[in-house]
This record gives structure tokens, C-alpha cells and sequence, in this order.
């Protein structure tokens, strides 16, 4: 995950590195928060909800962004990507 966030420095310069207990991420300059996770297949189940939450709760309290990505390594299950949708969020597979 560092590297990957490396690697949007380079492309899209970020303007601060946020995190919560679980998930490091990225707000670009323009306002984008990132979050790249490195698993081969997300599934959607109550804790990964919760880490969601908190998450989104958390990063909003430290920095203001207008747009989330969220760029899995791997797949995504249909009810992942509906529940991420679901909270505003755009879902990429495959994206590092």
C-alpha cells in the first residue's frame, strides 16, 4: 500500500497521508480521497463495514475531500462493491 500511494504521488500529488486503525490512504490535491487495499478478494460482512464507518468518520474529522476511490487489488464481491457504491464511493478491481 505504500508503494502504491508512492506511485499516485508521482501521478496525482497528494496533499496529506490519512489513516484510521485499519486503512492507510491518500487525499489528493484536488480533494480525492483514495484508499487502495491490498487483498485478492473483498467481501462485504459486518466488520469490514464497520472498519468502513469508521474510516469515513474518522478522515472527515482531519481532512475535507469531495470524492472517494476505493482501488482493490484484487475483486471485489457484488455486494462489497453495492454497499461501498452505497457510500458514495467509486470501486476499482484490480487497480494496483
Amino acid at each position: 500500500v505504500a508503494e502504491y500511494l508512492e506511485k499516485i504521488q508521482k501521478e496525482t500529488p497528494l496533499k496529506k497521508i490519512v489513516s484510521s486503525l485499519y486503512l492507510p490512504a491518500g487525499v489528493t490535491k484536488k480533494g480525492v480521497l483514495i484508499v487502495p487495499l491490498s487483498v485478492d478478494y473483498l467481501f462485504w460482512t459486518q466488520e469490514v463495514a464497520g472498519i468502513f464507518d469508521d474510516f469515513k468518520e474518522r478522515v472527515a474529522k482531519e481532512e475535507s475531500f469531495s470524492a472517494v476511490q476505493i482501488r482493490v487489488r484484487g475483486q471485489v464481491s457484488a455486494l462489497a462493491r453495492k454497499s461501498l457504491e452505497g457510500m458514495g464511493a467509486t470501486v476499482s478491481e484490480r487497480a494496483f
